[in-house]
């Protein structure tokens, strides 16, 4: 549905695409962009505009304009703590492989450093090699 008509007058169209992320369009692992708009909005409550609604269509205007803003907060943070997850499970699973290859690793020298020595007393105990 086009939500275009719910935001004020001032050109929000950060939070129009924002909105729109919100509505399933995002892909996963991107995250909505809000504008320095809603950040002006936090400092100046309850209107993006600095002035109290004139009329109670402007008020119910900003009104839905604060729930596109936090539901698109709200989803980016959702996305920011399931990217966080994979970035630890992926970390985890990194740890668990290097130590396997180091395990490997040395395990690998212990028997070449073993077969060196058996040659190296082969050799002075005259035997062949």
């Amino acid at each position: 549905e086009d939500n275009r008509d719910l935001f004020p007058s001032s050109s929000m169209a950060s939070v129009t695409n924002s909105y729109s992320e919100e509505d399933g369009i995002a892909t996963r692992g991107t995250t909505g962009h809000v504008s320095s708009t809603a950040t002006a909005a936090t400092k100046r409550p309850p209107s993006f505009s600095g002035v109290e609604p004139d009329s109670p269509r402007e008020h119910v205007q900003e009104q839905h304009t604060t729930n596109a803003l936090l539901s698109t907060v709200s989803r980016s943070l959702e996305l920011l703590a399931e990217s966080v997850q994979q970035l630890a499970e992926t970390q985890q699973e990194f740890a668990r492989e290097s130590l396997q290859l180091q395990r490997d690793t040395v395990q690998v020298l212990r028997d070449f450093a073993s077969g060196a020595l058996t040659i190296l007393q082969e050799k002075v105990n005259g035997k062949p090699a």
